[in-house]
């Protein structure tokens, strides 16, 4: 399986990204950056924030043509309720604000990759 790690924050896309040996991983810090990766490499999950210096999630998922199987957008800012709701039509599977334990993102990915319904 692959996954794409799509954060500004380095440290925190490379700490998210260690804790799934198992996949093939792949790291970006720009939109751009990212719209690119989702088209080349088709990964099966996608872990973003809500924006990139460039664009934000929204702009990229509208732009992109290959749609993960798994669509989580992590973030440390409350979001209006709109946004949040245009998130979940572009395509998020689930937002998890941070800081959060790499554990729970390894319980939402399990939960969407095994298609088990789940609260945000």
């Amino acid at each position: 399986m692959k996954m794409l790690v799509a954060l500004h924050w380095e440290d925190l896309a490379k700490f998210y990204a260690s804790g799934f040996p198992q996949y093939e991983v792949h790291i970006c810090h720009d939109g751009a950056t990212a719209l690119s990766l989702l088209d080349s490499i088709k990964p099966d999950i996608f872990i973003a924030g809500p924006s990139f210096v460039d664009m934000d999630i929204l702009s990229l998922l509208q732009c992109c043509n290959h749609k993960p199987g798994a669509i989580i957008v992590l973030t440390n800012v409350t979001a209006n309720l709109a946004l949040l709701q245009d998130m979940r039509l572009a395509g998020v599977h689930r937002i998890i604000p941070i800081p959060c334990t790499l554990d729970h993102v390894k319980e939402q990915i399990n939960e969407l990759l095994n298609k088990s319904p789940s609260p945000v």
